[in-house]
């Protein structure tokens, strides 16, 4: 078989296969904060905030990712199990209700719901 003037091959196959199947990073759009003074303007509900302890990390936000993935970060207390902690843009709403299960600062997990309708809910925690 021709090969194409110049041509140089020195991957493995395996390296090429492990090359495609590695997770691509890609870049943030920008994260958007979550609170009435941000630009979306997007609230919290009811008692939510952003955690006021010092814990180095980052307040409750999202960003839409170039491959259309909605990405949410932050640490807020304030609420109770059952309750909306905030609701995103109707631009970036989920197809289907998606649950996650969050760490806790103290210890043990949370179970988040975002729903078809927007909202992130506080389903549990144990």
């Amino acid at each position: 078989m021709a090969r194409s003037p110049g041509f140089k091959n020195t991957t493995s196959t395996a390296e090429l296969i492990a090359e495609l199947r590695k997770p691509k990073v890609l870049p943030e759009t920008g994260w958007w904060n979550v609170g009435e003074d941000e630009p979306y303007e997007i609230p919290f509900e009811g008692d939510w905030g952003n955690s006021n302890e010092d814990f180095n990390l980052p307040p409750a936000s999202w960003y839409l990712s170039e491959d259309g993935e909605v990405r949410l970060r932050g640490v807020v207390d304030g609420g109770n199990e059952g309750d909306t902690i905030f609701v995103l843009p109707e631009e970036v709403i989920p197809e289907y209700n998606q649950r996650f299960a969050c760490s806790l600062i103290g210890g043990g997990t949370a179970n988040i719901l975002v729903n078809i309708n927007g909202e992130v809910i506080l389903e549990s925690y144990n």
